[in-house]
């Protein structure tokens, strides 16, 4: 089980780059996510397992060299927000 609060203190904007190892972690394992390969670099988040292609309810997140950018932190959490979604202590 992942410690969520320490993840989402690591995932606060401001960094210049954040591990994508530790975004996927969050997204999935705290947020409740459910996650799909998008095409090349590109990774999806989305909301409902059973409609995983509806762009309303997902966020794609580009990848390089294992490394998120910042602008890409400030639109997940703004996602998360707009949907309603609270992260939770260890799912």
């Amino acid at each position: 089980m992942p410690n969520c609060e320490k993840l989402a203190r690591k995932l606060q904007p401001g960094k210049g780059e954040y591990d994508f190892r530790d975004v996927r972690k969050f997204l999935e394992e705290c947020c409740g996510l459910f996650f799909r390969p998008g095409k090349g670099s590109h990774f999806v988040f989305y909301l409902n397992e059973d409609d995983p292609d509806n762009v309303n309810s997902q966020i794609t997140i580009p990848v390089h060299g294992g490394k998120v950018k910042k602008w890409y932190i400030e639109k997940m959490w703004a996602f998360l927000e707009s949907n309603g979604i609270e992260w939770r202590e260890n799912g």
